[in-house]
């Protein structure tokens, strides 16, 4: 008995492995589709014998609330600050990341309150950063409509949705047969054998698994629109 005990823990930690981990890494990253930017490049600085720091100025929109940012390049090191108007004390904004290839590999989004009128905190970039833009979703009182850049392709969330269904059905006949060994005493060979209890586990299994990914999906798909 202990030995399926064991396996109906296993095979339940593995299923959530894969359905929560391993499936979404590999099936639901996100792609950007914000492909350029507006900002520019205002002067270059030096900060020590290997710093640097470059002034950039953001889009007009952006450039109503963030008048300029500054990316420092010191010891490896490489951090955002902003300049912000003096009637700003708090903002909800993305940091879109682009690296070498002109390529935006990630998306920091910030809600900050401004401690330090007319400046932001420090935010530490990943190493692969090039150069940023700026996107804004609040300031203060007034929302923008988020644009967000990153969204999952629908194809994307098919194919997740199409393998949870045979996961779902492989891990409740794994549940069936360990319940059956453990609970059914002497009569746990015929309860195997049962046709039609076998097939009530395999479509309730089946349904659970089409339901629950079917709902996914349609989360999954209204989120996107919303971005």
């Amino acid at each position: 008995m202990i030995l399926w005990i064991i396996l109906l823990i296993v095979s339940a930690a593995v299923f959530l492995l894969i359905a929560m981990l391993l499936l979404p890494r590999l099936l639901l990253q996100s792609r950007y589709t914000l492909g350029s930017t507006m900002d520019r490049g205002l002067k270059r600085y030096r900060l020590s014998a290997n710093g640097q720091g470059i002034v950039y100025e953001p889009n007009l929109m952006v450039r109503r609330y963030i008048k300029q940012y500054v990316i420092t390049t010191d010891r490896g090191r490489k951090l955002l600050k902003c300049k912000v108007g003096d009637k700003v004390s708090y903002l909800e904004y993305d940091v879109v990341l682009f690296n070498a290839s002109n390529k935006v590999f990630k998306v920091l989004s910030v809600n900050e309150l401004i401690r330090q009128r007319g400046y932001t905190d420090i935010i530490e970039l990943p190493e692969e950063t090039s150069y940023v833009t700026l996107v804004l979703n609040r300031v203060d009182n007034r929302k923008f409509n988020k644009t967000s850049c990153a969204r999952v392709s629908p194809l994307k969330i098919f194919l997740y949705g199409f393998a949870m269904i045979p996961l779902t059905v492989i891990e409740a006949l794994v549940i069936n047969l360990c319940f059956s060994k453990i609970f059914g005493g002497l009569f746990k060979e015929s309860y195997l054998m049962a046709t039609e209890e076998n097939l009530l586990v395999l479509f309730v299994a089946l349904g659970a698994g089409i339901i629950g990914t079917t709902v996914l999906s349609i989360i999954l798909t209204v989120l996107n629109r919303k971005k």
